[in-house]
Parts: structure tokens; C-alpha cells; sequence
């Protein structure tokens, strides 16, 4: 088995063969039983091959297009931007540094080169990139950027 061919599960005893080796001593052979409790009779139909294991998260997502000021480094404005605002939105709801991350990505248009892309870590969110559509939050959070990039 190769990285590139994903796992193997026998539908008998619900075992995960995790390499060619494995899945031979599951199966065994003419001469030799296979450890598989269950015994498993026919390979290409008590064998699952290619199984990959995935996980789909849910998550509120926000993504800012700030232009970019004139003769400014594109590159470190953006990356501080971002972190003021994760910062700021840590501050202003009292989240946890585990909650809230994100990067910044291809911008839509030229005079935006980057978009910052904000995302909740947590499965189902904390709610707090959607607040920011309610009346008041987007300012209070602007407000704390200021605070955390003027020092008050």
C-alpha cells in the first residue's frame, strides 16, 4: 500500500489495516490462518480499500478587502491588519487565542493585493464574526484596534 492509496477496513471485524503487511497477516494464506477473528473469506468483498478518513467543519468565516494606502509595503500592512484585528476581536469579546485565527489570501482586485481571511476555530463557532452584522459590533472592535495599534 502506498501513502497515496488511503486506508483499508475489513467489514468483518472492523479492524483498520494500515499496511500491505497487515492486510496480508489479516487475510492470510492457503497454508497459514489470518488473525482477522472473523475470518475473512473473500478479499475484494470483506476488504474496504481506498478509505479515507475526513472531517468537515463548520465554522463563521469573514473576509475583509481593505485598500491598500498609497506607498505603503503591501505585505506588512496586511499582515499587521490582520493581527490587529484578531487581536482586537480577542480583546473586545474575551475569546481565547485557541478561538479565532486567520490569513491572508489572493486579493479580488488590484488595489487590494490581499484579502484577510478571519475564521472561528471552534466546530459550530462562538458567534462572533456574525455579530459583527449587528448594530455596534463592527465599531467596537474598530475602536479596540485603535486602541491596540495607537497605545490608547
Amino acid at each position: 500500500m502506498d501513502d497515496l492509496s488511503g486506508f483499508t477496513l475489513c467489514t468483518k471485524c472492523h479492524r483498520w489495516l494500515l499496511s500491505d503487511d497487515a492486510e496480508q497477516e489479516h487475510i492470510g494464506s492457503p497454508t497459514q490462518r489470518g488473525d482477522c477473528p472473523r475470518g475473512v473469506r473473500d478479499p475484494e468483498t470483506d476488504l474496504l480499500r481506498g478509505l479515507w478518513l475526513t472531517q468537515t467543519l463548520q465554522s463563521d468565516l469573514a473576509l475583509l478587502d481593505v485598500p491598500l494606502p498609497a506607498e505603503t509595503e503591501a505585505e506588512s500592512f496586511y499582515t499587521t491588519l490582520l493581527h490587529t484585528w484578531l487581536r482586537a476581536l480577542m480583546v473586545a469579546f474575551n475569546l481565547d487565542e485557541s478561538e479565532l485565527d486567520g490569513f491572508l489570501a489572493p486579493g479580488p482586485e488590484a488595489g487590494i493585493p490581499y484579502r484577510i481571511v478571519l475564521y472561528e476555530t471552534a466546530v459550530g463557532g462562538s458567534g462572533v464574526l456574525t455579530s459583527l452584522a449587528e448594530p455596534g459590533r463592527l465599531a467596537t472592535v474598530v475602536a479596540r484596534a485603535r486602541e491596540l495599534l495607537h497605545g490608547g
